[in-house]
């Protein structure tokens, strides 16, 4: 055998016996991954929150702010799971308005949260332009009003 066929071999076998399936798997495989599995989660959870899920008009005021919030999300959404916005909120909102520990903690993150540096910014009209683009969410207009 010559040099280069043995180091060839070597290589082989480094690849062989260090190769483990999850260092395989790129970031967008991942992903699109968890996009499947994602809306069957929430439909398997969903029948056996719903019985449970209090009315609006029951929520603690924090839970009802994040119910309006994730119902003015769902009323922009128009892609091909109408209602996954609504589960999620529902889910979401059950859990925070019967775990107090979860509520807490929520309510701590949301605290340390810097409005200004996750607020929605358009560069420009051409930047603006190409969010309006995705398909299926139509983003919030600078005159909407959020009431």
């Amino acid at each position: 055998m010559s040099k280069k066929e043995i180091m060839e071999k070597i290589e082989e076998e480094k690849k062989k016996k260090f190769k483990i399936s999850s260092v395989d798997i790129t970031r967008g495989q991942a992903t699109c991954k968890f996009k499947r599995l994602f809306p069957v989660m929430i439909n398997t959870i969903y029948p056996f929150v719903k019985p449970i899920v209090p009315d609006p008009k029951e929520l603690k005021p924090e839970v009802k702010e994040i119910y309006r919030a994730f119902t003015m999300v769902a009323s922009r959404e128009h892609g091909t799971h109408p209602q996954k916005w609504d589960r999620i909120r529902d889910i979401i909102c059950m859990i925070l308005q019967y775990d107090d520990s979860y509520f807490y903690r929520f309510l701590d993150f949301f605290e340390e949260i810097d409005r200004e540096k996750v607020k929605l910014k358009f560069k420009d009209e051409d930047d603006r332009y190409y969010h309006k683009m995705r398909f299926g969410y139509y983003f919030k207009e600078k005159n909407e009003d959020t009431n």
